[in-house]
């Protein structure tokens, strides 16, 4: 499990600066996407980890982050994201 948490966390870009730009309305789409993944993916590392098993720190991390899944598949859904990949 440890494992998959470094992965997932390896793959996420800098989320804070791409807010930053999504706020700004300077984010490019390719990075604008991998910003919805990348919050998918931190969603889903919350259910990865039972809190019994966890070290601190990394529980306060978690449960400090709010549930997007609502914002996130609205706009995984609001585009044809292959299309706009091309």
């Amino acid at each position: 499990e440890m494992d998959k948490c470094k992965s997932l966390l390896r793959s996420c870009p800098d989320i804070e600066r791409a807010l930053s730009r999504i706020h700004n309305g300077s984010i490019k789409l390719k990075d604008f996407i991998s910003t919805i993944d990348a919050i998918k993916r931190l969603i889903d590392l919350k259910q990865i980890f039972p809190h019994h098993e966890c070290p601190i720190l990394l529980i306060e991390l978690l449960d400090s982050i709010p549930d997007y899944t609502d914002t996130i598949e609205y706009f995984a859904k609001a585009f044809d994201r292959d299309l706009a990949l091309r």
